[in-house]
C-alpha cells in the first residue's frame, strides 16, 4: 500500500476515533481540520487500518482510524505505511482512565444484551466481548495502558512524524474546546496524571 498523505487518529478502544472521523465526513471541527491540513473532507478518504492492509494501489489522501491495543502488529503495520508514504501526520486521542472504562463498560454492556436478546447479533456479540474484556484489563492496568500510549509516541519519535494529542474527555460534545498540543511529553504527562 502507498500513500501520498496520510493522517492516522489513534487511540485505545472507545478514545473517541470513530466519533471523530464521524464529525469530519460532516465537515466539522474546523480547527482540527485546520491544523491537519484537511480543507476540503471529500478530497480524503477515511478508513481503518485493517482495510488498507493488502491494498494494492496508491492512494491520495486517506485518514486512518488506529486502535492502539494491538500492540507490535499493528505498529509494524503502521510502520509499513509511514515508510510506503509521502506525508504523514499524526492525532492522538487521550483522556482520563476513569472515562475510558466507562466508556468500555457501555460497550461491554450493549455486546451482552446482544448476546441476551438479539439473535442476529449473538455470535458478533460474543467475539466482540472476548476482545472488549481484553481491553478493559489494559485499561485498568496502569503501567499496561501508558506503555500503549509510550510505544505509539516512539513510533511517531522514531519517524519525526508530526502528531499532536487531543484530550478527547469531552469528544460527545461538538461544542467542547479541544485541547490540542505538539509536544509528545505534554501529552505523556496528561496521560499520567489521568491514569
Amino acid at each position: 500500500m502507498k500513500t501520498n498523505e496520510i493522517i492516522f487518529i489513534a487511540g485505545p478502544a472507545a478514545s473517541g476515533k470513530t466519533f471523530l472521523l464521524n464529525l469530519l465526513r460532516k465537515s466539522q471541527c474546523p480547527r482540527l481540520r485546520k491544523q491537519l491540513g484537511i480543507n476540503d473532507v471529500n478530497e480524503w478518504q477515511l478508513t481503518q487500518m485493517k482495510d488498507l492492509i493488502g491494498f494494492s494501489q496508491t492512494l491520495d489522501k486517506v485518514v486512518v482510524h488506529c486502535d492502539l491495543y494491538n500492540g507490535k502488529t499493528i505498529l509494524k503495520q503502521i510502520e509499513n505505511a509511514i515508510n510506503n508514504s509521502q506525508s504523514v501526520k499524526a492525532l492522538t486521542l487521550c483522556l482520563p482512565q476513569k472515562t475510558l472504562l466507562a466508556r468500555n463498560r457501555k460497550r461491554i454492556w450493549k455486546n451482552i444484551r446482544w448476546v441476551l436478546f438479539d439473535s442476529s447479533k449473538r455470535n458478533f456479540a460474543i467475539c466482540n466481548l472476548k476482545m472488549l474484556y481484553k481491553r478493559q484489563k489494559i485499561n485498568r492496568n496502569e503501567q499496561m495502558l501508558l506503555s500503549v500510549y509510550t510505544e505509539w509516541f516512539k513510533l511517531l519519535k522514531k519517524h519525526n512524524i508530526d502528531n499532536c494529542w487531543i484530550s478527547s474527555e469531552y469528544i460527545d460534545d461538538p461544542e467542547a474546546t479541544w485541547i490540542i498540543e505538539d509536544s509528545y511529553s505534554e501529552a505523556l504527562k496528561t496521560i499520567q496524571s489521568n491514569i
